[in-house]
Protein backbone atom coordinates (compact mmCIF):
# COMPACT_ATOMS: atom_id res chain seq x y z
CA UNK A 1 0.00 0.00 0.00
CA UNK A 2 2.96 2.29 0.59
CA UNK A 3 4.13 1.77 -2.99
CA UNK A 4 0.58 2.03 -4.38
CA UNK A 5 -0.16 5.36 -2.72
CA UNK A 6 3.04 6.84 -4.16
CA UNK A 7 2.04 5.75 -7.65
CA UNK A 8 -1.71 6.34 -7.48
CA UNK A 9 -1.90 9.03 -4.81
CA UNK A 10 -4.15 6.78 -2.70
CA UNK A 11 -4.15 3.16 -1.59
CA UNK A 12 -7.25 1.24 -0.52
CA UNK A 13 -7.80 -2.11 1.13
CA UNK A 14 -11.01 -3.80 2.21
CA UNK A 15 -10.96 -4.63 5.91
CA UNK A 16 -11.80 -8.33 6.23
CA UNK A 17 -13.07 -9.40 9.65
CA UNK A 18 -14.14 -12.56 11.39
CA UNK A 19 -16.39 -11.22 14.10
CA UNK A 20 -14.51 -8.29 15.60
CA UNK A 21 -11.08 -9.60 14.60
CA UNK A 22 -9.28 -8.22 11.52
CA UNK A 23 -7.94 -11.18 9.56
CA UNK A 24 -6.90 -9.52 6.30
CA UNK A 25 -6.54 -6.31 4.32
CA UNK A 26 -7.60 -7.01 0.73
CA UNK A 27 -5.94 -4.57 -1.67
CA UNK A 28 -8.18 -2.72 -4.14
CA UNK A 29 -7.18 -1.13 -7.44
CA UNK A 30 -7.09 2.62 -6.70
CA UNK A 31 -7.99 3.39 -10.30
CA UNK A 32 -11.44 1.89 -9.78
CA UNK A 33 -12.22 3.71 -6.54
CA UNK A 34 -14.18 6.91 -6.01
CA UNK A 35 -14.31 8.81 -2.73
CA UNK A 36 -17.80 9.99 -1.79
CA UNK A 37 -18.03 13.04 0.47
CA UNK A 38 -20.88 15.09 1.93
CA UNK A 39 -21.36 18.85 1.67
CA UNK A 40 -18.97 19.35 4.61
CA UNK A 41 -16.18 17.45 2.90
CA UNK A 42 -16.44 14.42 5.17
CA UNK A 43 -15.90 10.98 3.60
CA UNK A 44 -19.19 9.10 3.80
CA UNK A 45 -18.50 6.19 1.45
CA UNK A 46 -16.15 4.56 -1.05
CA UNK A 47 -17.44 3.34 -4.39
CA UNK A 48 -15.78 0.92 -6.77
CA UNK A 49 -16.67 1.08 -10.46
CA UNK A 50 -15.52 -1.74 -12.74
CA UNK A 51 -16.64 -1.85 -16.36
CA UNK A 52 -19.35 -4.44 -16.88
CA UNK A 53 -20.12 -4.75 -13.17
CA UNK A 54 -22.55 -2.98 -10.86
CA UNK A 55 -20.93 -0.32 -8.63
CA UNK A 56 -19.89 -1.57 -5.21
CA UNK A 57 -20.09 0.71 -2.19
CA UNK A 58 -18.39 0.47 1.20
CA UNK A 59 -18.82 2.39 4.41
CA UNK A 60 -15.76 4.34 5.58
CA UNK A 61 -15.11 1.86 8.41
CA UNK A 62 -14.91 -0.98 5.88
CA UNK A 63 -11.97 0.51 3.96
CA UNK A 64 -8.39 1.14 5.08
CA UNK A 65 -7.33 4.27 3.18
CA UNK A 66 -3.86 5.80 2.85
CA UNK A 67 -3.20 9.10 1.06
CA UNK A 68 0.12 10.41 -0.23
CA UNK A 69 0.91 14.12 0.18
CA UNK A 70 -2.71 15.19 0.58
CA UNK A 71 -2.98 18.91 0.03
CA UNK A 72 -5.19 21.35 1.92
CA UNK A 73 -8.89 20.37 1.80
CA UNK A 74 -8.44 17.53 -0.68
CA UNK A 75 -9.86 14.14 0.30
CA UNK A 76 -7.39 12.35 -1.99
CA UNK A 77 -3.61 12.16 -2.27
CA UNK A 78 -1.14 13.30 -4.93
CA UNK A 79 0.76 10.84 -7.12
CA UNK A 80 4.52 11.04 -7.50
CA UNK A 81 4.03 9.93 -11.11
CA UNK A 82 2.35 13.25 -11.90
CA UNK A 83 5.53 15.08 -10.93
CA UNK A 84 6.99 17.15 -13.78
CA UNK A 85 10.40 15.93 -12.71
CA UNK A 86 9.47 12.30 -13.39
CA UNK A 87 7.84 13.20 -16.70
CA UNK A 88 10.94 15.16 -17.72
CA UNK A 89 13.14 12.22 -16.72
CA UNK A 90 11.05 9.83 -18.83
CA UNK A 91 11.16 12.19 -21.81
CA UNK A 92 14.91 12.64 -21.50
CA UNK A 93 15.46 8.88 -21.18
CA UNK A 94 13.52 8.21 -24.38
CA UNK A 95 15.35 10.95 -26.28
CA UNK A 96 18.73 9.72 -25.06
CA UNK A 97 17.83 6.13 -25.94
CA UNK A 98 17.25 7.14 -29.55
CA UNK A 99 20.44 9.20 -29.51
CA UNK A 100 22.50 6.25 -28.26
CA UNK A 101 20.90 4.05 -30.91
CA UNK A 102 22.09 6.48 -33.58
CA UNK A 103 25.57 6.34 -32.06
CA UNK A 104 25.71 2.54 -32.27
CA UNK A 105 23.91 2.41 -35.61
CA UNK A 106 24.37 5.67 -37.53
CA UNK A 107 21.71 6.73 -39.96
CA UNK A 108 22.76 6.38 -43.57
CA UNK A 109 21.97 8.71 -46.43
CA UNK A 110 21.89 6.80 -49.73
CA UNK A 111 21.98 8.69 -53.00
CA UNK A 112 20.71 6.48 -55.81
CA UNK A 113 21.15 7.40 -59.41
CA UNK A 114 17.96 5.62 -60.28
CA UNK A 115 14.39 6.79 -60.89
CA UNK A 116 12.71 3.42 -61.27
CA UNK A 117 10.53 2.91 -58.14
CA UNK A 118 10.77 -0.89 -58.40
CA UNK A 119 14.58 -0.88 -58.52
CA UNK A 120 14.75 1.67 -55.69
CA UNK A 121 12.45 -0.50 -53.56
CA UNK A 122 14.55 -3.57 -54.31
CA UNK A 123 17.71 -1.75 -53.24
CA UNK A 124 16.08 -0.50 -50.03
CA UNK A 125 15.03 -4.04 -49.13
CA UNK A 126 18.56 -5.32 -49.65
CA UNK A 127 20.06 -2.61 -47.44
CA UNK A 128 17.42 -3.10 -44.74
CA UNK A 129 18.03 -6.85 -44.68
CA UNK A 130 21.77 -6.39 -44.56
CA UNK A 131 21.52 -3.95 -41.64
CA UNK A 132 19.06 -6.17 -39.76
CA UNK A 133 21.22 -9.30 -39.93
CA UNK A 134 24.64 -7.67 -40.02
CA UNK A 135 25.37 -9.22 -43.38
CA UNK A 136 27.53 -7.92 -46.20
CA UNK A 137 25.93 -5.94 -49.00
CA UNK A 138 27.22 -6.40 -52.54
CA UNK A 139 26.61 -3.76 -55.17
CA UNK A 140 28.40 -2.94 -58.46
CA UNK A 141 31.39 -0.65 -58.11
CA UNK A 142 30.45 2.40 -60.11
CA UNK A 143 29.90 6.08 -59.37
CA UNK A 144 26.70 5.96 -61.34
CA UNK A 145 25.17 3.34 -59.02
CA UNK A 146 24.95 4.79 -55.48
CA UNK A 147 26.82 6.86 -52.91
CA UNK A 148 26.53 6.62 -49.14
CA UNK A 149 27.03 9.06 -46.30
CA UNK A 150 26.96 8.23 -42.60
CA UNK A 151 25.08 10.82 -40.54
CA UNK A 152 26.53 10.88 -37.04
CA UNK A 153 24.79 12.45 -34.08
CA UNK A 154 27.17 13.83 -31.46
CA UNK A 155 25.55 14.30 -28.02
CA UNK A 156 26.03 17.73 -26.54
CA UNK A 157 27.69 17.94 -23.08
CA UNK A 158 24.75 20.09 -22.04
CA UNK A 159 22.47 17.09 -22.64
CA UNK A 160 24.27 14.97 -20.08
CA UNK A 161 24.40 17.87 -17.63
CA UNK A 162 20.62 18.25 -17.98
CA UNK A 163 20.12 14.51 -17.47
CA UNK A 164 22.22 14.65 -14.30
CA UNK A 165 20.21 17.61 -12.99
CA UNK A 166 16.89 15.83 -13.67
CA UNK A 167 18.12 12.72 -11.86
CA UNK A 168 19.23 14.72 -8.83
CA UNK A 169 15.97 16.65 -8.79
CA UNK A 170 14.01 13.39 -8.93
CA UNK A 171 15.74 12.10 -5.82
CA UNK A 172 15.19 15.42 -4.06
CA UNK A 173 11.49 15.30 -4.96
CA UNK A 174 11.06 11.77 -3.59
CA UNK A 175 13.07 12.58 -0.50
CA UNK A 176 15.54 9.78 -1.19
CA UNK A 177 19.29 10.42 -1.49
CA UNK A 178 20.85 8.73 -4.48
CA UNK A 179 23.20 6.72 -2.28
CA UNK A 180 20.23 4.71 -0.86
CA UNK A 181 19.22 2.83 -4.05
CA UNK A 182 22.58 2.93 -5.86
CA UNK A 183 25.27 3.37 -3.23
CA UNK A 184 26.51 6.48 -5.03
CA UNK A 185 25.49 10.00 -5.88
CA UNK A 186 27.23 11.94 -3.13
CA UNK A 187 30.93 12.14 -3.89
CA UNK A 188 32.01 13.05 -0.36
CA UNK A 189 31.59 11.26 2.94
CA UNK A 190 30.02 14.31 4.56
CA UNK A 191 27.57 14.72 1.67
CA UNK A 192 26.54 11.09 1.97
CA UNK A 193 25.99 11.41 5.71
CA UNK A 194 23.84 14.52 5.37
CA UNK A 195 21.83 12.85 2.59
CA UNK A 196 21.23 9.76 4.74
CA UNK A 197 20.30 11.87 7.77
CA UNK A 198 17.74 13.81 5.70
CA UNK A 199 16.30 10.57 4.29
CA UNK A 200 15.72 9.15 7.77
CA UNK A 201 13.50 12.15 8.53
CA UNK A 202 11.25 11.30 5.57
CA UNK A 203 11.08 7.65 6.62
CA UNK A 204 10.20 8.48 10.22
CA UNK A 205 7.56 10.94 9.02
CA UNK A 206 5.94 8.16 6.95
CA UNK A 207 6.18 5.78 9.89
CA UNK A 208 4.41 8.22 12.18
CA UNK A 209 1.69 8.70 9.55
CA UNK A 210 1.23 4.93 9.21
CA UNK A 211 1.11 4.39 12.95
CA UNK A 212 -1.64 6.99 13.29
CA UNK A 213 -3.69 5.66 10.38
CA UNK A 214 -3.44 2.07 11.61
CA UNK A 215 -4.60 3.22 15.04
CA UNK A 216 -7.36 5.55 13.80
CA UNK A 217 -8.76 3.18 11.17
CA UNK A 218 -7.91 -0.33 12.39
CA UNK A 219 -7.66 0.29 16.14
CA UNK A 220 -4.33 -1.52 16.21
CA UNK A 221 -1.34 -0.14 18.08
CA UNK A 222 1.96 -0.54 16.22
CA UNK A 223 5.37 0.98 16.76
CA UNK A 224 7.68 0.84 13.75
CA UNK A 225 11.42 0.66 14.26
CA UNK A 226 12.95 3.87 12.84
CA UNK A 227 16.03 3.82 10.59
CA UNK A 228 19.42 3.88 12.26
CA UNK A 229 20.20 7.47 13.17
CA UNK A 230 23.63 8.91 12.45
CA UNK A 231 22.88 12.21 14.21
CA UNK A 232 25.30 11.34 17.06
CA UNK A 233 28.03 10.61 14.50
CA UNK A 234 27.40 13.93 12.77
CA UNK A 235 27.60 15.67 16.13
CA UNK A 236 30.93 13.98 16.92
CA UNK A 237 32.30 14.90 13.48
CA UNK A 238 31.26 18.50 14.01
CA UNK A 239 32.92 18.56 17.42
CA UNK A 240 36.15 17.25 15.91
CA UNK A 241 36.07 19.95 13.25
CA UNK A 242 35.28 22.67 15.77
CA UNK A 243 31.81 23.26 14.33
CA UNK A 244 29.74 22.25 17.32
CA UNK A 245 27.67 25.41 17.12
CA UNK A 246 26.75 24.73 13.50
CA UNK A 247 25.73 21.11 14.12
CA UNK A 248 23.81 21.48 17.36
CA UNK A 249 21.05 18.89 16.96
CA UNK A 250 17.96 19.14 19.08
CA UNK A 251 15.99 16.12 20.27
CA UNK A 252 13.13 17.08 17.95
CA UNK A 253 15.56 16.92 15.00
CA UNK A 254 16.25 13.26 15.72
CA UNK A 255 12.73 12.10 16.59
CA UNK A 256 10.19 13.00 13.92
CA UNK A 257 6.66 13.51 15.21
CA UNK A 258 7.68 13.46 18.84
CA UNK A 259 5.26 15.36 21.06
CA UNK A 260 2.64 15.84 18.35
Amino acid sequence: MEATKRVGGDAYAEIIKEGDVIVNLKAIDPGSMTIVTNEKGMIVAYEQNIKGKAPKRWKPEQIFHLSHNRFSWQCHGTSDIDSKTILANEEMFESTRLLMKRQARPMGLWKLKENNPAKISEFVNKVTQARSYGEDLFIPDGEDIATYESIEVVPSPQLFSWMDEIRKRFYRTSGTPELIPSGGGDSTESGGKIGYFTWTQYIEKDQVYLERQIWNQLYLKVDFIPPFSIAPDLQRDANKDGQAQQMNFQQSDQTVGSGR
